[in-house]
């Protein structure tokens, strides 16, 4: 990817680590011992971006050609599809309130699939039902913690 992608991408990595920070770790978290690992997570996706923003000033445009890294695509298309899941995420966090974490997480996830290329919706409905469910069993059964119910999710009687 070009300099400029990258830059960009650390930025907005590094607005959404700020957002979880500072509006919705307080907001749907709190501030006692339950923000812990959110907050774990929050300061260090902020720190891998802020990485790559002063690793990419730092080193020159042609250093590190695509071609020498075998885990990059070099197709092209990678800034899009990035944005578009930025987006995607974007919009699951803005529409949590109406539909919950989990109808709009299951949402969120299918549109991820779908801007990743994956076609199958059984292949899709494996990942996004075994998704919540995990994330049902480890933060509501085993860290007792209470993830945002929506107002169609209370109108479904979840």
């Amino acid at each position: 990817m070009s300099r400029r992608a990258d830059m960009l991408i650390g930025a907005a990595l590094l607005a959404f680590g700020a957002a979880l920070l500072l509006w919705l770790i307080p907001s749907f978290v709190g501030t006692g011992d339950q923000a812990i690992l959110p907050k774990f997570v929050a300061v260090s996706i902020s720190v891998l971006a802020a990485s790559l923003i002063v690793v990419r000033l730092l080193r020159p445009e042609h250093a590190g050609a695509p071609d020498s890294d075998p885990f990059v695509e070099t197709g092209g298309g990678e800034p899009m599809i990035i944005a578009l899941l930025a987006a995607i995420w974007c919009g699951f966090l803005l529409v949590t309130d109406i539909l919950g974490f989990y109808l709009g997480g299951g949402l969120a996830l299918a549109a991820s699939f779908l801007a990743l290329g994956v076609r199958s919706p059984f292949t899709s409905a494996v990942w996004i039902g075994g998704t919540m469910i995990v994330v049902y069993l480890v933060f509501e059964r085993l860290m007792s913690l209470t993830l945002p119910r929506g107002a169609i999710e209370g109108w479904l009687g979840f």
